[in-house]
């Protein structure tokens, strides 16, 4: 038997789970027409936000993947490039189910804060089951067609190389200024 398909099943199956819990927090209705409206709202954003970042990654990859070809391989720029779209589609699903998580655990909080502590946790699930189960897949078909583990190292350099473009360090950075601020604001007495 090969060992190959551990892989691929593990990973088919982060990807099965994540779907399911992408189509249940989907279905799940929010009783609350004001967080419907903000959501939308955000959704709007968040799509905005994509939409310029994919057209930032469009534009640095095929340089980036002709700059691999040449200086290493080839091979590594082919896998560069499935690593970039990879990394597209799961941002794709990770950004959809958390601006749907984030609205779906408030309209959950409002009665139960064990219920949308368990939405909380299957919402941000789903980009951890995405990213592990289609880099699984991805670099097991990959090592299957190669039968040999040299050209998937480009499917990581886009790990490396989209440090700037990377949206986690802008997270980071906003959430950690809003912090600050509302612990200055909170020492002036302006929150309870």
């Amino acid at each position: 038997m090969n060992l190959l398909i551990i892989p691929v099943v593990a990973g088919l199956t982060c990807i099965g789970a994540a779907l399911y819990l992408f189509l249940r927090l989907k279905a799940a209705k929010i009783s609350s027409p004001k967080m419907s409206e903000i959501a939308s709202y955000i959704s709007i954003g968040v799509r905005a936000y994509l939409s310029r970042q994919l057209r930032a990654i469009l534009l640095v990859t095929p340089i980036v993947a002709i700059v691999l070809g040449f200086t290493l391989n080839i091979w590594i720029a082919v896998t560069f490039v499935l690593g970039v779209f990879t990394s597209l589609i799961t941002a794709y699903m990770g950004m959809s189910a958390s601006t749907r998580a984030n609205v779906k655990t408030a309209d959950d909080a409002t009665r139960s804060v064990n219920t949308a502590f368990h939405t909380a946790v299957f919402g941000g699930s789903i980009m951890g089951f995405s990213i592990t189960g289609f880099s699984l897949v991805v670099l097991s078909v990959l090592y299957l067609l190669f039968k040999d583990p040299n050209p998937l190292v480009g499917f990581g350099f886009w790990c490396q190389s989209r440090s700037p473009l990377c949206p986690d360090r802008w997270r980071h950075l906003y959430q950690g200024s809003r912090h600050r601020s509302r612990s200055r604001r909170q020492d002036r007495g302006e929150y309870p």
